[in-house]
């Protein structure tokens, strides 16, 4: 905010800029999976992402720093749905839910080491400085995957291809199934505790609560990611084992909502109170890969990627949405106060009045998910 002098909403902005390329990015790259093979959209997307970063790194004005921004976005778009469709190449379909939740562990762990270390990181040698070296360790996965990576077992691209004259017919048959509508909801409501704590608001209203330092909040918050490496593999293994796929994402839903709630208005919540409440949060946003399960079970398994670009498109941009609802409600409703840097300064009343949006759209997406069709397969 300092760097590029924008107050709440400037800062959300910037911030979803990223989520927004992202998301309209899902499907595209999810279509160039399934024409052109998993291994060379992450490739391309690792290049994108060192662009992207070294960009922003650099950036001397905000019009650069959205371009670094919108670049990471389009970047980072193919890595989970590749990596998930690359996973479905090795595993048996019965393994589907469990295979998106080793991807989702596997990248929310990225997210947690880049809360509090990054923050320290920065600290230590400027927020640019730490974000260049991102890229030099960008270099190298790029290295790793050019020389081992392989799309499946048997080497062979258009095994895990669709043809392109199948394509449109199978997307908007894809598209009009309500169903996958109605999973990539649930997925959105699911993860918006996420998207608006961890990713954005979570460490400022924890700062204000409790009156911490920037670097303990951080590492309050990011029991999120934490949770949710945990429930990633727990719930999707229970989903592979039980195959009670809409049970498990609706009593997420319900458990996100009380949680949520409790942590903004339980009064005289404690320190340790609140982590718990983060870590079961997080743990209970592992049932959107419950969500991406259900999905690709009801349509055909050469359209996979494009589903989870079209889910994971959706979650993002109703993330990056409600992320820019909550600074501008924040900026609506503030107090005046300005910090010694002539900052915003927003106070946990405001903070809270805002985030209650992510409830009302958890609650929202609940109802919705009540008409999933429920069905039951054989076990793995």
């Amino acid at each position: 905010m300092g760097a590029f002098n924008v107050s709440a909403h400037g800062f959300a902005t910037l911030s979803a800029i990223a989520m927004y390329c992202y998301g309209l990015a899902q499907i595209p790259a999810g279509v160039m999976a399934d024409i052109f093979g998993a291994r060379r959209v992450i490739l391309i997307s690792i290049i994108l992402c060192i662009c992207g970063i070294a960009l922003f790194a650099t950036a001397q004005g905000l019009t650069q720093a959205m371009c670094g921004r919108a670049l990471l976005g389009f970047g980072s778009a193919g890595a989970f749905l590749t990596v998930n469709k690359i996973g479905a190449a090795w595993f048996p379909p019965g393994r589907r839910a469990f295979v998106f939740g080793i991807t989702m562990t596997a990248g929310t762990i990225g997210a947690l080491n880049g809360g509090a270390p990054l923050a320290a990181l920065s600290h230590a040698m400027g927020w640019r400085e730490a974000l260049l070296t991102l890229c030099l360790v960008g270099g190298c996965i790029f290295l790793v995957n050019s020389i081992w990576l392989k799309a499946s077992p048997k080497g062979d691209i258009q095994s895990e291809t669709i043809v392109l004259r199948d394509l449109w017919r199978q997307l908007k048959k894809t598209l009009k199934n309500v169903h996958v509508l109605i999973a990539a909801l649930a997925a959105v409501g699911i993860y918006l505790a996420i998207a608006v704590l961890a990713d954005l608001w979570g460490v400022a209203y924890m700062m204000q609560f409790y009156s911490i330092d920037k670097s303990t909040a951080a590492q309050c918050t990011s029991l999120l990611y934490v949770g949710l490496c945990v429930g990633a593999l727990v719930i999707s293994w229970w989903s592979d084992k039980t195959h009670q796929r809409k049970r498990l994402i609706v009593a997420a839903l319900v458990c996100n909502v009380i949680s949520l709630t409790a942590f903004l208005y339980m009064p005289n919540l404690s320190l340790l109170g609140a982590c718990a409440l983060l870590f079961f949060i997080g743990f209970c946003t592992g049932a959107e890969m419950v969500c991406f399960a259900y999905a690709t079970e009801i349509v055909p398994h050469a359209m996979m990627g494009t589903v989870t670009g079209y889910i994971n498109g959706l979650v993002t941009l109703g993330g990056a949405f409600i992320q820019q609802q909550v600074g501008k409600i924040l900026d609506e409703v503030w107090c005046g106060q300005c910090t010694t840097q002539g900052l915003h300064l927003y106070g946990v009343t405001e903070y809270r009045y805002a985030l209650s949006l992510s409830i009302g759209v958890i609650v929202f997406t609940t109802f919705v998910a009540l008409f999933l069709q429920d069905y039951k397969k054989k076990s793995a």
